[in-house]
């Protein structure tokens, strides 16, 4: 029997309610990939090019902090991911995790 981690990074809410869905109906392992800061409202904001995410999307090489890591991730057969998508990519956060 395969091990399944089904983990996510949820700005608002909406991904961390898909992600306990599915991780209830695979019976896999849930993980919330958290910022070391939380994102605001206003790091939030895509019509302000200053935001906190204007500015990792922008940036190639933003790997923004986790809060927590994963001490035992080799235990696992398949890791699923999900996310937001922010300008037609994954969060950078995503980029630290992987």
């Amino acid at each position: 029997m395969s091990k399944i981690l089904v983990s996510y990074f949820s700005a608002s809410g909406v991904t961390r309610g898909v992600a306990s869905k599915i991780a209830s109906i695979i019976g896999g392992d849930l993980f919330e990939i958290e910022p070391a800061c939380k994102y605001t409202n206003e790091d939030l904001d895509w019509t302000n090019q200053e935001s906190r995410t204007s500015v990792e999307m922008n940036n190639p090489k933003s790997r923004p902090e986790i809060k927590s890591k994963i001490d035992n991730i080799d235990d696992y057969d398949t890791v699923l991911i999900g996310f937001p998508v922010w300008w037609d990519l994954a969060p950078t956060i995503i980029n630290t995790f992987i």
